[in-house]
């Protein structure tokens, strides 16, 4: 009985340390994640030929946002875009020129506290993705789906950073959805996990850091996490837990080879999740986040047309199978 006490004794006291270490964990890491890092987000004129649209959400705010349409030609599909943090649906041309241009239509709009659209008190957005902006995202997929003339255009969504990670959210939850493509896109967890290894040494004696198992950090993280939730009024999305879903569908992953925010190999580590292979991942030379682009215009234009093509492709009527088996 004496030694059940003993070890009784030992585990509150470990219980205890435990406790006190995470706290102490928390007030280091809560404020290195609520900051932000100081994006170039380039700013865009109103295109006055797009259709202007407004629709509402699940929790009743109303979104901004515009639809590039061919009006004298059957689209190919629609490739709903989902912006950057600190950015507008300003910005779709500047990534879906190419897909424009090879007949698909382009939806895009303002995710919550965002450009045009309505803001929710007391939710200041950081660069991590949350419930709101899946929230926003499922909206718009709504919107498609309840008007007539889009709802039976072949869908695909394209996301650039955190609207790449909504991108990828929304195609693990809504089956209508048949391509998904994203640039410079992190999951939460394992971007969290990537630094805190990359720079534990500057906070902790390489000994302790070098036996502190993941699943150990793993914990502190989430309950750093938790802890910013309660203050921040939100909720961080688990991106990581959906990722299986799109194991049969397909996603096209875009990085940067001179991203410092996202590199390389948490795209390749996030593909990998969805059952995806390096094929499926294009690492550009040269690009730094979401700039890829801008250093290889014509290759990124050619990837994303093609990528786009396959899925999106209109099934052929029977009338029409017909006519082309006589050709």
């Amino acid at each position: 009985m004496q030694a059940f006490w003993i070890i009784l004794a030992i585990v509150a006291l470990l219980a205890v340390i435990e406790w006190f270490v995470q706290r102490k964990t928390i007030s280091i890491i809560r404020p290195i994640f609520e900051t932000s890092p100081t994006f170039n987000v380039e700013s865009f004129d109103a295109d006055p030929t797009a259709e202007s649209v407004r629709f509402r959400t699940s929790d009743g705010l109303e979104l901004a946002g515009a639809i590039h349409r061919h009006k004298d030609l059957e689209p190919k599909g629609l490739v709903l875009f989902l912006h950057e943090f600190g950015s507008t649906h300003r910005s779709a041309m500047s990534y879906c020129e190419a897909l424009w241009n090879a007949g698909f239509d382009i939806f895009a709009f303002d995710i919550r506290n965002h450009g045009d659209s309505e803001s929710l008190a007391n939710y200041k957005p950081l660069h991590w993705l949350t419930h709101y902006e899946v929230a926003d995202a499922l909206a718009a997929v709504d919107y498609i789906q309840s008007r007539d003339d889009l709802k039976n255009l072949p869908l695909g969504v394209f996301g650039i950073s955190k609207g790449g990670g909504a991108a990828l959210a929304i195609a693990a939850q809504r089956p209508e959805i048949s391509a998904v493509a994203c640039e410079g896109t992190f999951c939460t967890f394992l971007m969290m996990m990537h630094y805190t290894r990359r720079w534990i040494n500057v906070y902790l004696p390489e000994w302790i850091s070098s036996i502190l198992p993941d699943w150990h950090l793993k914990l502190s993280l989430k309950l750093t996490a938790r802890s910013s939730e309660k203050i921040r009024s939100c909720q961080y999305y688990d991106l990581e837990a959906q990722l299986h879903r799109l194991s049969d569908r397909p996603v096209y992953v875009i990085s940067g080879k001179r991203d410092t925010y996202v590199p390389p190999e948490l795209a390749m580590k996030m593909a990998s999740l969805m059952g995806k292979g390096e094929e499926d991942v294009w690492v550009v030379r040269k690009a730094k986040h979401n700039m890829a682009r801008k250093v290889a215009q014509e290759e990124y234009d050619e990837r994303l047309v093609n990528f786009f093509f396959q899925p999106l492709r209109p099934p052929v009527s029977a009338t029409r199978a017909a006519d082309l088996s006589l050709v």
